[in-house]
């Protein structure tokens, strides 16, 4: 039987969900502290979520999303938004993984 590659990630996701360590982190304290940064990052640059979105080109609905805690964000996106709130993104990461590593990894 021929395996695709779609097969093959599938095998790798339905395994990675048995295991007991990944867990859904969409709602937990380290998510809460990534989009209250990012709300705060937003404010001190002096932009409304519509101004933030305008800049991203997106809907202003997307950027309530990601402060909400609804929607997650990439790393990709992450750099992009500290770029355009005049963050350093270097410093805003180390910040951020400080942060998550002083804190309990049982949410």
């Amino acid at each position: 039987m021929l395996v695709t590659h779609h097969d093959a990630i599938l095998e790798s996701t339905t395994k990675l969900s048995q295991c007991r360590w990944v867990k859904k982190t969409i709602h937990s304290k380290r998510s809460v502290f990534l989009f209250t940064r990012l709300v705060e990052l937003r404010r001190e640059a002096g932009l409304t979520q519509r101004e933030l979105a305008a800049k991203l080109g997106r809907e202003q609905a997307m950027i309530a999303r990601i402060e909400s805690g609804e929607r997650r964000v990439d790393v990709l996106e992450f750099y992009t938004l500290l770029t355009i709130l005049c963050a350093d993104p270097e410093k805003e990461m180390l910040g951020l993984f400080k942060a998550l590593a002083a804190m309990s990894s049982e949410d």
